[in-house]
């Protein structure tokens, strides 16, 4: 079973012996939403969360992978959807067994959208980054890949590496869904 969002940031946070205000004026969130985070009252984006993981030097991966015991093989049937947006654009499920260091991610994108749950709108999306190296794979439609000001188109069959701290986002430009795996290492 996963532990939720809010706790394990909470923990993290603990961990790195940062307070809630210091928390606040490193990301810029006010504390009352950090602390609604971390009482899961509220659900952060992508975005948010990343921004956090950045200051408390841990990656978002950490957060949307279960925390249970190591088990060797994930059933599809199994998978845990770890995070998807209210408006169900986005979702991304656990495709690694328990227990592992190696985190990976199923990403599903409506058309149209960002790795946010967002519509595509490239002024009001802000790129992320995670503290690993991060291996995708396209496996069906097509993704834009955004790395600083270049974008890369790709479709089913093609991959990616991002390095770490890279600064990205990607988008579904095509009209069918995008579906991708996202391994960080």
């Amino acid at each position: 079973m996963a532990m939720p969002i809010g706790q394990h940031l909470r923990n993290i946070r603990k961990k790195s012996s940062m307070t809630l205000q210091q928390l606040s004026s490193h990301t810029g969130f006010s504390i009352g939403y950090l602390s609604n985070i971390e009482r899961d009252l509220v659900s952060p984006t992508i975005t948010v969360l990343s921004s956090i993981c950045a200051v408390l030097d841990t990656d978002l991966t950490s957060f949307l992978q279960p925390l249970s015991p190591k088990v060797p093989v994930l059933k599809r049937s199994a998978r845990e959807t770890v995070y998807s947006s209210q408006s169900a654009k986005v979702k991304y499920e656990s495709i690694t067994p328990n227990g592992f260091k190696l985190k990976g991610l199923c990403i599903t994108i409506q058309p149209g959208c960002t790795s946010s749950g967002s519509e595509f709108d490239v002024d009001s999306f802000k790129p992320h980054s995670h503290t690993s190296d991060e291996l995708g794979i396209i496996l069906q439609g097509t993704l834009s890949l955004v790395i600083g000001d270049k974008t890369y188109n790709l479709e089913q069959g093609d991959s990616f590496c991002i390095e770490s701290g890279v600064s990205h986002w990607y988008m579904n430009t095509g009209e069918t869904v995008s579906v991708h795996y996202s391994i960080n290492v």
